[in-house]
């Protein structure tokens, strides 16, 4: 009955606001998109520690700035209030909801002293029903609206995306994908492929070829995401009987891994890199579902970021971030796992090579500098040019 209650009341207030923002005044004529100095709002569907945010946004914007672009980043909540809202009951869910709409209203009313918006991820985040009015009044205000996914957009472990995600595609003159796999769920709309970065800047490569102990095993993820770790626990538990090796899990709840001797680590935005920095060798396990083909391997990433040698599922992103042989390596069943940590715990030079070789990577193919043009390419639209592949 309260639940029932809860959301007849959400569904008023949002109504609300799209009468709201019918009734303001057409704005002004939009001009073309500068071929110079851009004017870039972000809005983010997380908070501002959240990795969606950091990595796909906010980061981006502090690029942006440093180029002598405009850049604003519209968070839904300040860090105090989603701190607060961490329980995620019906009421912290709601509220969020009547937050990030009211954050969305300020935004789209002040759409139009931008050239371009980039929304991540969706306009609202429970209103699974009725059109995508706020992206489409902020597409009214704005000359260009990109999309920006990272990740497939489903619900629940749903295999496909909903209609109502259809829908907001639509209202959009283009998408950002971090990986080219979401674009087979929404065909024939205009996209562009934006991996998702790190700034070589932020983390201190570590030469791992002076290592006497054992080698630091290491793995970072949300709590939803353990489930991928715990498939290959009996590979590590072989692992860490026969070397001695230990694992480090980074994350906001510690694993269940019978055998596994782990070292928790409470994930944190400001120690992230401070808590990967140990880590040898990094595990980037995933399983191969239409979901996971879509995701953009960050991890990796970091790891590789980081100067350590990866192990990783050939799955989605990972087939194009790990150089089997070079970076890291391919596992993908526990025989795999096994054997190909087996050979990077016994080979320090190995591991220490693949870890300078994905050092070298990251600042050249997966940098905030090396993604540039195809970035600025995806802001101006049409008829700004191909970026280097």
């Amino acid at each position: 009955m309260r639940a029932g209650a809860t959301l007849l009341g959400l569904k008023a207030i949002t109504l609300a606001a799209r009468t709201l923002l019918r009734l303001d005044p057409v704005p002004p004529a939009r001009l073309p998109l500068p071929g110079g100095r851009l004017r870039v709002l972000f809005l983010a569907h997380y908070r501002g520690l959240s990795t969606g945010t950091r990595y796909r946004l906010a980061k981006w914007a502090e690029h942006l700035r440093s180029l002598d672009h405009v850049a604003r980043l519209d968070l839904p909540v300040g860090e105090p209030t989603a701190k607060r809202l961490e329980p995620w009951h019906l009421a912290e869910r709601a509220e969020f909801h009547v937050r990030l709409l009211a954050s969305r209203l300020r935004s789209a009313l002040a759409a139009g002293l931008f050239d371009v918006a980039v929304l991540h991820l969706n306009d609202l985040p429970f209103w699974e029903y009725g059109a995508p009015f706020l992206a489409r009044e902020i597409r009214r205000r704005v000359p260009r609206l990109l999309l920006d996914l990272d990740d497939l957009p489903v619900v629940g472990g749903e295999s496909e995306i909903r209609p109502r995600v259809r829908a907001l595609a639509a209202a959009v003159d283009g998408l950002v994908l971090g990986n080219p796999e979401i674009a087979r769920h929404l065909p024939g709309r205009p996209w562009h492929h934006v991996p998702t970065c790190v700034d070589p800047a932020e983390w201190p490569a570590t030469d791992r070829s002076e290592g006497s102990s054992p080698p630091l095993l290491g793995w970072v993820g949300t709590a939803g995401n353990l489930r991928h770790l715990r498939a290959i626990a009996p590979a590590l538990a072989v692992l860490c009987r026969e070397d001695t090796l230990r694992l480090r899990v980074i994350c906001s709840e510690p694993p269940d891994l019978p055998g596994v001797p782990v070292e928790f680590v409470r994930w944190s935005a400001r120690h992230e890199v401070d808590d990967l920095q140990p880590v040898d060798i990094g595990l980037a396990p995933l399983a191969d579902g239409p979901a996971e083909r879509c995701k953009c391997g960050l991890k990796a990433l970091q790891h590789m970021a980081a100067g350590a040698a990866v192990v990783a599922s050939p799955v989605g992103a990972l087939r194009r971030i790990v150089r089997p042989g070079a970076t890291g390596l391919f596992a993908t069943d526990i025989p795999d796992w096994t054997g190909a940590l087996r050979r990077l715990a016994r080979d320090r030079p190995l591991l220490a090579a693949m870890g300078r070789e994905g050092r070298h990577d990251v600042e050249t193919r997966w940098s905030f500098a090396a993604r540039e043009p195809a970035f600025l390419a995806a802001l101006r639209g049409p008829g700004a040019g191909r970026p280097s592949p």
